[in-house]
């Protein structure tokens, strides 16, 4: 199985804190057949020098000479490369040992699958903590791309060559890149999600998206009426509805959804402790007084009980 080239993309910038860490979740891999390259997107802290630290040949290091944006990064990468599979990783976040190692043996095992994207968990004060995911079929997932909507986290995905030879991110996008990569994809090739928790998303204040998220949503809905545009023949118009685009509960991109995603999650999976623990943590990261973030906990009392009622 190892004979499969594998890309790991990274695009950095001003990554010097958490860098080391994303690099050495790579070079632990189960999967030994891999090549990190990072796109350095003219970093002004020490994000460069924290990778050339490393002394591995695996490493390949790409530098711009102006900020260019993500988009642009990774497209840089897969130009000056020549993988297999290519496979996403935020500058910030980090891998399970096993990730790269699962992925090409689910992809080598169905081979009508293009793209697959896997299930997250959350970094919260380096903690990993509130896991979610869930299994999607082709039919699934296309069904979630006619609706204009992500089947899993973008930087899960795992991606075939040939679809990189014919479709790369949009370098005049510096936000929603992700999502629009991925309605591109879908309307072409088949993706798939698989459960497996295999991503670590870290969450933190610095994040670009939560930082102009007025900017994100407006972004979001050209991404997906440029969609509705390419498709037009048998296509919904896509609903762009920002109800609470200017409320406490849009400061965290409305992350009491993760919240109550995971303790369905765990729930299922008979981990009732784990469910009412991600529970108390979004109570405190809504800080004790958005409605919302109390609803995870609502989920978990409503469901013990009827796990008490229906063992």
């Amino acid at each position: 199985m190892d004979d499969k080239l594998v890309i790991v993309m990274i695009a950095a910038y001003n990554a010097e804190e958490y860098i080391c860490e994303t690099i050495e979740s790579i070079l632990v891999q189960s999967y030994k057949n891999f090549k990190v390259v990072i796109c350095d997107d003219c970093s002004t802290d020490q994000t460069v020098n924290k990778i050339e630290g490393f002394k591995d040949r695996r490493i390949e290091l790409i530098k711009n000479s102006e900020n260019l944006g993500k988009s642009v990064c990774l497209n840089k990468i897969i130009e000056a490369t020549d993988g297999d599979f290519y496979m996403m990783q935020d500058a910030d976040d980090t891998s399970h040992p096993d990730r790269i190692k699962l992925l090409v043996s689910f992809i080598e095992l169905n081979p009508s699958v293009d793209l697959i994207m896997s299930g997250y968990q959350l970094i919260i004060d380096n903690e990993s903590c509130c896991p979610r995911g869930t299994d999607l079929t082709i039919n699934e997932c296309q069904e979630l791309v006619a609706q204009y909507k992500m089947p899993s986290h973008d930087p899960t995905m795992f991606i075939k060559a040939v679809v990189v030879s014919e479709v790369r991110f949009d370098r005049t996008l510096r936000i929603g890149q992700g999502l629009d990569f991925i309605l591109r994809v879908g309307e072409k090739y088949n993706i798939s999600v698989i459960e497996n928790v295999l991503y670590n998303y870290r969450v933190h204040p610095s994040s670009i998206t939560r930082m102009k998220r007025k900017k994100r949503n407006t972004m979001i809905s050209k991404i997906k009426l440029e969609a509705y545009e390419r498709r037009k023949v048998n296509s919904k118009i896509p609903i762009i509805n920002y109800p609470h685009a200017n409320s406490d509960s849009d400061k965290y991109n409305n992350l009491y959804v993760h919240f109550i995603e995971s303790v369905r999650y765990l729930l299922q999976r008979r981990k009732i402790k784990n469910a009412f623990c991600v529970s108390f943590k979004s109570i405190r990261y809504g800080n004790f007084v958005m409605i919302n973030y109390y609803k995870p906990l609502a989920i978990a009392i409503i469901n013990l009980g009827l796990i008490r009622c229906y063992p």
